[in-house]
C-alpha cells in the first residue's frame, strides 16, 4: 500500500465513524424526547383558585431591647449588634443581654490571654467543622 492508499483508508474509517457516532446521538435525542413526552400530562391539570381574605394590617412589634450590663459603653453595644446583624441578618437572631464576662477565680493571677490567637482559633473551628 502507499500513502495515498493508507490516507484514503483512514479517512474512510474516520468518516464512518463519525456517521455511526451523529446517527448514535441523533437516535438517543429521540428517545430522550419520547420519554420526556409520556411524563408529561397531555392535558394540563385543572388549576384550583383559592380565594385570600385581604391582610388586615397588624402594628410591628418593637423590638425588645438587650438588657446592657453598667459600664458598657453605647458604641460597643451598637458593634456587637452590627456584627451580629452581618453575619446573620434581620429578624434570623436577638441579641437578649450584653455583659462582661466574669474573671475565673483560677486566672486572677495569671494572664488572661487565651491558649490560641483569634486566628488560629478560627483555623481550629474551620478545619474541624463537620460537614
Amino acid at each position: 500500500m502507499d500513502v495515498e492508499q493508507q490516507i484514503g483508508t483512514a479517512l474512510l474509517i474516520l468518516g464512518i465513524g463519525l456517521a455511526v457516532l451523529f446517527i448514535a446521538v441523533v437516535a438517543l435525542i429521540v428517545m430522550v424526547r419520547k420519554i420526556a413526552a409520556e411524563k408529561t400530562p397531555a392535558q394540563p391539570e385543572k388549576v384550583h383558585r383559592i380565594v385570600v381574605p385581604q391582610a388586615v394590617p397588624v402594628r410591628a412589634a418593637v423590638p425588645a431591647q438587650p438588657a446592657v450590663q453598667e459600664g458598657i459603653p453605647g458604641a460597643v453595644v451598637a458593634a456587637i449588634a452590627g456584627a451580629v446583624w452581618a453575619v446573620y441578618g434581620q429578624g434570623a437572631s436577638s441579641i437578649r443581654e450584653i455583659r462582661r464576662e466574669e474573671t475565673p477565680a483560677a486566672q486572677v493571677g495569671r494572664s488572661a490571654r487565651p491558649a490560641r490567637s483569634a486566628w488560629a482559633a478560627a483555623g481550629l473551628l474551620e478545619s474541624t467543622r463537620p460537614f
